[in-house]
């Protein structure tokens, strides 16, 4: 067995990417625990490992600081390797490498599913393991755990530009629905969670961070 840190410096991951999984699994599992019936383990395996091919999309100048210490050339490297190894599709590389990593089918399927453009489906059609999973996506930022309406802004900030673009021109209506539903999703799971919305927040994520490093799968 190897603890979850282990599995990320074997893969090679970048520290703003292994600091992002480890946040979206703190969340995942502070909001898990305090909801009865839940499949907690599900949830934290979920997090932790949904986005493990994303260098493979990854502008990696627009985060210097996540390259240090090895370097601009170094990440290029490691990323010309993913796609060597894993292909040029991220969702694809990230469940090939949750297939290496024996996950089962359901936290594959979950994996496989997380993204903003799957909300309207995952309320309508997933449990509410996926509903953590996704919402808890949804509060971690480049660099830390945030409320919903700021990473919300965040996203519209750096998607927005595309949106005058003819091919994207539905996007924002798109968008602006998605965002409602996550509004609506965040009022039910704190509707059956013993946790205040303010509850989550990166002082009380980071033990359960630490803790997360070093399980074992």
């Amino acid at each position: 067995m190897r603890t979850v840190q282990e599995i990320y410096e074997k893969y090679r991951l970048m520290s703003g990417l292994q600091e992002h999984q480890l946040r979206v699994g703190a969340v995942g599992k502070l909001l898990a625990d305090s909801i009865p019936n839940v499949n907690g383990k599900d949830v934290v395996l979920t997090c932790l490992f949904h986005d493990m091919g994303n260098i493979i999309k990854s502008h990696l100048d627009v985060f210097p600081e996540f390259l240090q210490p090895q370097g601009l050339e170094y990440w290029k490297s490691v990323k010309e390797d993913f796609v060597r190894t894993y292909g040029s599709d991220e969702h694809e590389a990230t469940k090939i490498i949750a297939t290496e990593l024996s996950l089962s089918q359901d936290v594959i399927h979950m994996i496989d599913t997380i993204a903003f453009s799957n909300i309207p489906r995952i309320l309508e059609k997933e449990p509410i393991e996926m509903h953590i999973c996704e919402y808890a996506d949804m509060r971690v930022g480049p660099h830390g755990i945030i409320s919903l309406k700021d990473r919300l802004e965040d996203l519209k900030k750096r998607y927005s530009p595309r949106w005058r673009e003819g091919a994207h021109k539905d996007m924002e209506k798109s968008f602006n629905a998605s965002a409602v539903l996550l509004e609506q999703l965040e009022q039910q799971l704190f509707e059956q969670s013993s946790l205040h919305l303010e509850d989550i927040n990166d002082a009380t994520a980071a033990p359960v961070i630490e803790e997360l490093r070093r399980l074992e799968i």
